[in-house]
């Protein structure tokens, strides 16, 4: 299993989702959206290679990876490296996926 290195764009994602989630539909909701999430984290570190590649045809791009949460519309975009796994962005997919990925390895 790789560690995972959070770039803090995917951390302020993240915030971003559970503050929504927190005023809109309440603690249990964002408690569950967490989870979700780091079980996403979990099987990204244990099977990296099973992320999507869907984004990674343009050159800047290039191993971008990413993966659905199971019960909550986000996805988890990362790379693979030799000794980590960088998790770039966490965005809501009815987002304008490409115009938030535009340098994904930007720490």
């Amino acid at each position: 299993m790789k560690p995972l290195r959070r770039h803090w764009q995917a951390t302020h994602d993240v915030q971003d989702a559970l503050s929504w989630y927190l005023e809109h539909a309440g603690d249990g909701v964002a408690e569950r959206f967490l989870l979700d999430y780091e079980a996403a984290l979990t099987h990204i570190a244990r099977q990296p290679g099973t992320g999507s590649l869907r984004y990674a045809q343009a050159p800047a791009h290039a191993g971008l990876r990413f993966w659905l949460l199971g019960h909550f519309p986000f996805a988890v975009f990362y790379m693979e490296r030799d000794r980590h796994i960088d998790v770039l962005r966490v965005l809501h997919q009815s987002s304008h996926l490409p115009r938030h990925l535009n340098h994904p390895t930007d720490p």
